[in-house]
């Protein structure tokens, strides 16, 4: 299954909240079940920590261990509200209810100033015909 981005971003923020303990990159590949590479959870990550929904727990490698198993992700309580608000689907739903109400007012204004601006043609005619031509009905 292919996801969008941000589908992978709200998966694995969704991942480190549940977990009580710190979370490792090994436990994010496992509960997301396919649907997020190892490859993609760093890219995923990179973008939470930016964003600081998540907090990074690193230290030197010892011996024998992968950076996989040794370096893990907390939630920050920021990103445990952003979770519970709906995360960043909700931020882009409501991204592009902003975008489309800001069009439609775009329109609503340029179609007003045309309309107000043939009514002003129109009253400047008329006077000029009416000053002109004192017998027209109008």
């Amino acid at each position: 299954m292919n996801l969008t981005p941000i589908k992978k971003l709200d998966l694995v923020l969704g991942i480190v909240a549940e977990e009580t303990n710190n979370t490792s990159i090994a436990t994010i590949v496992l509960k997301g079940k396919e649907k997020v590479s190892g490859s993609d959870v760093h890219f995923v990550l990179d973008k939470l920590v930016e964003d600081k929904y998540v907090h990074f727990i690193g230290g030197p490698l010892p011996a024998n261990v992968t950076e996989n198993t040794a370096f893990s992700y907390s939630i920050t309580f920021n990103g445990l509200v952003f979770h519970q608000q709906g995360g960043y689907s909700r931020e882009h739903k409501n991204r592009r209810a902003k975008a489309r109400k800001d069009a439609a007012y775009t329109i609503v204004v340029a179609v007003g100033t045309f309309l107000a601006g043939l009514y002003t043609l129109f009253e400047i005619v008329k006077w000029v015909f009416h000053h002109f031509h004192r017998h027209l009905p109008f």
